[in-house]
Order: C-alpha cells, then structure tokens, then sequence
C-alpha cells in the first residue's frame, strides 16, 4: 500500500526495467526464487544480504469516523469496549511486535478484553474491515497514511507504539552493482526521503 501507488514515478524512470511483486508473509529465497531484490519486515538481520533500511513502523488505533458518533463514540481508549477489536496476525513471529494487549496497557485502558474480536492473517485486511466500520484495528503507519488523509479513517487517540521491526530493502551481497537494483535502490531510497 506503500509502494504500488508510488511505481508509476518508478516507471517513469526506469521504463526498462520491469518490476514483478509477489506479496507474501514468507521470506524470498533468493537462491530458489528468481527475484532480484525483496522488501522484507525484520531487524535488518540476514545471512548473506545486503539491507539497506527504508523506514521504521508504528501503530495506533484507527476506525471508521462512524466509530466517533453516537452513543457509543470512541472518546477515550476504554471506549474501544463498545466496539470490535480488530487483530493482525502478520506479526505473531515477532514478541516484540505490540498487540491489542500491549496498546490498551500502554494506554491506560482496563475495561476491554483484549482476547475478543475478529483476527486476519494480514493487515490490510484488518484495515479494510475497519473502513467499513466493524471495528477498530491497530493500524501501521505506512498503511492507514492514505485512507487517514482522505478520511476512510481516523485515529481517535495520540498514543503510537513502535512495531518493533522495519522495511528494508534486500539483495544478495553478490548482486549489489547489478544496474537494475542500484536504480530500485537509489529510487527506493529518494521516494522514502519524500513521504
């Protein structure tokens, strides 16, 4: 949700290059798999790769506008009782990674089971059931920055917990002067200095 809104600008550059994107929970294996480069969620830390770090994540609540009004509003973080907590289960290989449990303590919040509510695999999921207003999810950053601008969505409270992991861009170290990652590289690196 990052990226593909951004490749047009990519193309624009570069129209020699074609880009094929697989997304995946998965790791790319890059001695089985023929791709050249992957944009992975980690620590930076992989045997045999160059990474070179895009951006760091966070997440909040967000909800649908409509979670704001009425008798129900989301006021305050204990308020997210009246309401479906959304789970993204993209992270669970990760301890670190903040759930519904660690924000709510963080936040102060004691009247809310945190076990409760609907679960998805990936995130965006998460979001789009959120846009459509059956509840609220931790949203990441990168992912709600679009539907928060254009008021899809709303994230009633400041608090914001670092995910724990980041974007990085990776390669094999043996493939680094190769021109086609050097110009995704470089392209990657200015579209991260823009946003």
């Amino acid at each position: 949700m990052w990226l593909i809104p951004r490749l047009q600008k990519f193309y624009a550059l570069q129209p020699d290059i074609d880009v094929r994107i697989s997304t995946s929970v998965g790791l790319v294996d890059f001695q089985r798999d023929d791709y050249d480069a992957a944009i992975r969620l980690g620590h930076g830390q992989w045997f045999g790769l160059e990474t070179i770090k895009l951006f760091d994540e966070t997440v909040t609540p967000v909800c649908s506008p409509r979670l704001l009004e009425g008798p129900d509003a989301l006021e305050h973080p204990d308020d997210l009782r009246k309401h479906m907590l959304l789970h993204n289960h993209s992270m669970d290989y990760d301890p670190e990674a903040p759930t519904w449990d660690t924000w709510l303590k963080a936040a102060g919040a004691s009247k809310v089971d945190a076990s409760r509510g609907t679960h998805f695999s990936l995130p965006d999921h998460g979001l789009q059931a959120s846009i459509d207003g059956a509840g609220a999810v931790l949203g990441w950053r990168t992912l709600t920055a679009p539907d928060i601008a254009v008021g899809r969505v709303v994230a009633p409270f400041d608090l914001t917990l670092p995910l724990g992991s980041s974007f990085y861009l990776t390669y094999p170290e043996a493939r680094a002067r190769r021109p086609n990652i050097a110009a995704l590289r470089d392209w990657l690196l200015s579209e991260v200095g823009e946003s």
